[in-house]
């Protein structure tokens, strides 16, 4: 899934607010683990050398 920085940054707020709010510890720790995927997403996506736009 290659989705825009905007996009993960976006998702991730949604997602941290949603764990403070939620009341269920298993949907709290489901919320932190999907945190966690994006995180290392995004830094993966920043580890990789860019690549020249295809015309």
């Amino acid at each position: 899934m290659n989705e825009a920085p905007e996009d993960i940054h976006h998702r991730l707020d949604q997602l941290r607010l949603l764990a403070t709010e939620t009341t269920d510890p298993l949907a709290e720790r489901l919320v932190r683990d999907m945190i966690a995927e994006l995180e290392d997403q995004m830094t993966a996506d920043l580890s990789q050398p860019k690549r020249p736009a295809a015309d």
